[in-house]
């Protein structure tokens, strides 16, 4: 015992009948001052005195107390009822003295009950060796009103359900043998998300729960030490999320919300409850091209414009992106069509409307397309238009209707009332591709070169 007062004090802990005292795996002090403690022989009372710490018993001769019936973890109600996590049932102790004993006859999925909680709600939640369960009560320390099973569905290893804890923002979280589970606030219907090795943990077996100031959970395992899941930082999202191809080409949000990513393969990936579900747009080609970045394209009036290395493919009236792997494309370009290539590199949407269409092969005198949405027709522009003839690699509309492009070797390109401006290093944009073009909110232009850094257009 470390008492902040006088330092570290030493006890001698007694049974009530002399004997030394059983193993403890859990110590609560209660709202009335009362140390009880969760041991390999049931439930405790821990009474201190004159530098002996005597464990009495709570429930002589009862279940909870027999041999091989061990408690594990303590808790109070906010009506001040106390609940004990035992091998032989849930255990409630009013303030009264009454005692209630909850079992597999009242529903619990094990007797073996490891891990209590109540919630913000007054949900009193129990974690069994089979399973989770949550109950209402009509009245603190009256009779069960509501009750629900959780993780009936997933593997016994996940049943094994070890410790429970509530962020402070209603977010329920499960420490299993198999990993952790996350239930959020409202999501209780919907299946628990588990987090393994796979995404991070440094074991799957979670034993405690702690949370800290800053809203952090705090991880304890069974064999691989400490982990902390910060309540705020990057979230990553790999194969475990749905998302098998490692090298992500694109990503965007469409009119309606969602976000996407596409990658290598053509597939679409679109994010639904934490997970990322794939399409695989209905194009009948066997090359998608190897274009990135500014790529897949939802337009203004909700036309999907999907590139590919044999042509591009335009979709109508698609409203998920879910439809795409079902719905037939309107129409097809290709160079008989007006297009500089058949191999698409990017796609970008100005704010008239028009589409501007990148090449990386074919005829090397035209790498540049615009789509006139007024038209309906493509046009064509290389050198003659006084723009470098390498593959356009970034677009940007200012705001004020003029659309600059970054090109592939280097250079920049402003198309302004129907014709090009050109810069160079020589006119302070950086060297090599330009990666990328940004507008920010004061309407500053941010140009990203391979070299040379970044410059900044007022």
């Amino acid at each position: 015992v470390f008492d902040p007062r006088g330092g570290e004090r030493l006890f001698t802990p007694l049974s009530a009948d002399g004997a030394e005292p059983p193993a403890v795996y859990d110590l609560f002090e209660d709202s009335r001052g009362r140390l009880w403690a969760a041991t390999r022989e049931g439930v405790r009372r821990v009474v201190i005195d004159d530098g002996v710490a005597t464990y009495e018993p709570l429930f002589p001769g009862s279940a909870a107390e027999a041999p091989g019936s061990p408690a594990y973890e303590i808790v109070e109600g906010r009506g001040g009822s106390l609940w004990f996590g035992t091998a032989a049932g849930l255990l409630r102790l009013d303030v009264d003295g009454a005692l209630a004993r909850y079992t597999m006859e009242d529903g619990l999925p094990s007797d073996d009950v490891r891990a209590v909680l109540e919630d913000h709600e007054e949900f009193l939640w129990a974690g069994t060796t089979s399973g989770l369960i949550r109950l209402r009560f009509d009245r603190p320390g009256g009779e069960v009103k509501e009750a629900r099973r959780f993780l009936e569905e997933t593997a016994p290893r996940a049943r094994f359900v070890e410790a429970l804890f509530e962020s402070s923002d209603g977010t329920l979280w499960v420490g299993s043998s198999a990993g952790l589970g996350e239930i959020r606030p409202g999501e209780e219907d919907r299946p628990i998300r588990w987090y393994t090795a796979v995404n991070g943990l440094k074991q799957n077996s979670i034993s405690s729960f702690a949370g800290d100031p800053s809203g952090d959970l705090w991880i304890g395992t069974q064999a691989g030490g400490v982990m902390r899941l910060t309540r705020d930082g990057f979230l990553s999202y790999t194969e475990a999320e749905g998302l098998p191809d490692a090298r992500i080409t694109s990503i965007f949000e469409t009119r309606s919300g969602d976000l996407c990513a596409t990658a290598t393969g053509g597939e679409i990936y679109v994010l639904r409850e934490g997970r990322f579900l794939t399409t695989r747009p209905n194009v009948a080609v066997d090359y998608f091209g190897w274009g990135w970045n500014q790529w897949t394209l939802e337009d203004r009036e909700g036309d999907w414009w999907i590139p590919t290395g044999e042509g591009l493919f335009r979709f109508h009236g698609v409203r998920r992106v879910e439809d795409l792997g079902r719905a037939a494309p309107v129409a097809r370009y290709t160079m008989g069509d007006g297009l500089s290539s058949d191999g698409i590199f990017r796609l970008y949407e100005d704010s008239r409307g028009d589409v501007w269409i990148g090449s990386i092969s074919g005829e090397v005198r035209h790498q540049l397309t615009r789509w006139e949405r007024r038209s309906g027709s493509f046009v064509r522009y290389g050198a003659g238009d006084g723009i470098p003839i390498h593959a356009p690699t970034a677009f940007r509309d200012d705001g004020r209707g003029n659309v600059w492009i970054g090109f592939y070797a280097e250079g920049l390109a402003r198309y302004r009332d129907g014709a090009f401006d050109r810069f160079s290093v020589e006119d302070g944009c950086p060297g090599g591709f330009i990666r990328a073009i940004h507008l920010d909110e004061k309407g500053r232009l941010w140009i990203a070169g391979e070299r040379g850094g970044v410059a900044r257009v007022d």
